[in-house]
């Protein structure tokens, strides 16, 4: 169940760092997340998973300055994921995926359920609401991603939840049932 949970986020990880590396596309969300997951970084220092620094960089904890240098743009066209966070949450992927100055968001080490998680909080957070989902007990709404940020604060910034970026990248793409707002659930396999 693990294996199956952590390909499944996979595809949205590596859509969410798209300089990373190449995603595969697929029909149906959970087939592209799955075959993304199993996909390696590609970029040069492989900056996923840098457990906060990049170039001995460190990371901005405090969001002591508005976050600049990200993109939204897919690594894979096809990808309906991929193209939804593209249309309805650019703004808070841009945020995450920023380089100067770098943030939890995308470069943080987290563990779930006792596992390192590659991609920094915002991946954490959707193995989380990817294993929601597979357990039934989506809501499709923002508590899902309360729960789940509980759970993925990045060892460098020593918090006790998700960072503002990640949450807010989170709660785009999950959106909110209960007030029709579809987010990118569907699109990322994410069926309450």
């Amino acid at each position: 169940m693990r294996t199956f949970v952590s390909r499944v986020l996979s595809a949205t990880l590596l859509f969410l760092m798209p300089a990373c590396g190449p995603s595969s596309s697929g029909d149906q969300p959970l087939a592209a997340t799955r075959a993304e997951r199993s996909s390696a970084p590609t970029a040069p220092d492989a900056l996923v998973g840098l457990g906060g620094s990049v170039s001995g960089l460190a990371l901005d904890c405090a969001a002591t300055r508005p976050p600049e240098g990200g993109n939204c743009t897919p690594t894979d066209p096809t990808s309906s994921c991929q193209s939804c966070v593209a249309a309805r949450c650019c703004t808070e992927q841009a945020a995450c995926n920023a380089l100067q100055p770098m943030n939890s968001c995308a470069f943080g080490s987290t563990l779930f359920e006792g596992s390192a998680v590659s991609g920094g909080e915002i991946a954490c957070v959707m193995e989380c609401l990817a294993q929601r989902s597979s357990s039934g007990v989506l809501l499709g709404q923002p508590s899902d991603v309360v729960q789940c940020a509980g759970q993925c604060a990045s060892s460098e910034c020593g918090g006790e939840r998700a960072s503002d970026l990640t949450r807010d990248l989170a709660l785009c793409i999950v959106g909110d049932s209960s007030q029709s707002e579809p987010g990118c659930r569907a699109e990322c396999g994410l069926l309450p």
